[in-house]
């Protein structure tokens, strides 16, 4: 509700802006908590697991193509372990 109602008023805010003006002002408004609102939680929670699988299935192939190194997290070898990790933290932060 809370949320329906701040982009009820963005939208409506200014009526002569272009879209990227009201895209830009409904994505940098004030948003509840994800601890308030259980919406913005199941969007947070989404958000990041898609961003991280999406980074492990990106990094995996890399390795194997790249350098020849195959593995998981569960069973190794370690040099994949490392690797995988230093590889998916830059992808998962873009």
């Amino acid at each position: 509700t809370m949320l329906r109602n701040a982009r009820r008023r963005v939208c409506t805010a200014g009526g002569g802006g272009s879209a990227s003006d009201r895209f830009w002002a409904w994505t940098t408004q004030q948003r509840p908590s994800w601890r308030e609102s259980p919406t913005e939680a199941a969007v947070a929670f989404c958000v990041f697991g898609v961003t991280g699988s999406t980074s492990v299935a990106l990094v995996r192939p890399a390795l194997k193509r790249t350098i020849g190194l195959e593995g998981s997290m569960r069973e190794g070898p370690w040099s994949y372990r490392i690797t995988s990790l230093v590889a998916v933290s830059p992808i998962y932060a873009t």
